[in-house]
């Protein structure tokens, strides 16, 4: 599971980590749990939790025992919600830290001016990028000293030291 702030990198180091199992012929499952919430209104967090349990359980009949998931928490205590609907031991929790200016930064950089949810985002970015750092993990990446690519090798490993990828699956 990887979490941070919006602005943080999770996507960009989701699909790297994803592309690096692929390339290993890896048999996983990926997920943004923010897809979920997609809509308007939002999604509560509780539903967003709910559905992605739920779609992990589909993904399990699928034969996926492997998952990447990219969550958006403001505290430990809605990590712990994520990690106790995620059907899949051992679980791995990775922070993505980066100063609330860089994030809010991303932001700007990549959604359009006209977009009515942008500074509600950044504004938001700012607080979660503040409140992730209090928020234990496994693994804590920093994503403005830390290339995507060199970060999804990080977590790979750090895949393979808890036991989460079997001889088969590449490991």
């Amino acid at each position: 599971m990887i979490f941070g702030a919006p602005g943080a990198g999770k996507t960009t180091v989701l699909e790297r980590t994803a592309d690096r199992l692929e390339a290993e012929q890896v048999t996983f499952g990926a997920l943004e749990s923010e897809q979920l919430a997609w809509g308007f209104p939002l999604l509560a967090f509780d539903r967003i939790v709910e559905q992605t349990a739920a779609v992990l359980q589909l993904q399990r009949r699928g034969g996926r025992r492997l998952f990447l998931l990219a969550v958006t928490v403001e505290g430990a205590a809605e990590l712990g919600s994520f990690c106790s609907a995620i059907p899949a031991r051992p679980l791995l929790t990775v922070a993505l830290d980066a100063r609330p200016q860089t994030c809010a930064a991303r932001i700007e950089a990549r959604e359009p001016e006209s977009w009515t949810g942008r500074a509600e985002l950044v504004r938001r970015a700012r607080t979660i990028a503040q409140a992730v750092t209090q928020i234990d993990a496994q693994l804590r990446i920093d994503t403005e000293l830390v290339d995507p690519e060199t970060a999804a090798r990080r977590v790979v490993q750090a895949l393979r030291a808890a036991g989460a990828l079997k001889p088969h699956d590449g490991g």
